[in-house]
């Protein structure tokens, strides 16, 4: 089983990005066009920093974290529904 890698996600990742996290969540579907939208104009005084992970080559996760100010961090994971990992016997 090849590992796990984590690279920066830039703004044309947002596409893939928005596919990863609709995987995840069907019922919640992203747009690329907003997700890139929104990638672009952070909020004033706001910090982000996004991440795509993969195993294999394939794209498994969305990780996304936003410095709030005032010590109000936000995160956010999105795991592609249907990916295994046995190592940890769990699912999603």
């Amino acid at each position: 089983m090849s590992a796990v890698t984590y690279r920066p996600a830039t703004l044309d990742d947002a596409a893939l990005a928005s596919d990863v996290m609709t995987r995840a969540y069907p019922s919640l579907p992203q747009d690329p066009v907003l997700t890139r939208y929104r990638w672009e104009r952070v909020r004033s005084g706001y910090e982000s920093a996004r991440f795509l992970a993969d195993r294999g080559g394939e794209p498994i996760s969305f990780l996304g974290f936003t410095d709030l100010g005032q010590n109000f961090p936000s995160a956010t994971a999105r795991l592609r529904c249907g990916w295994t990992n046995r190592n940890t016997s769990w699912s999603w």
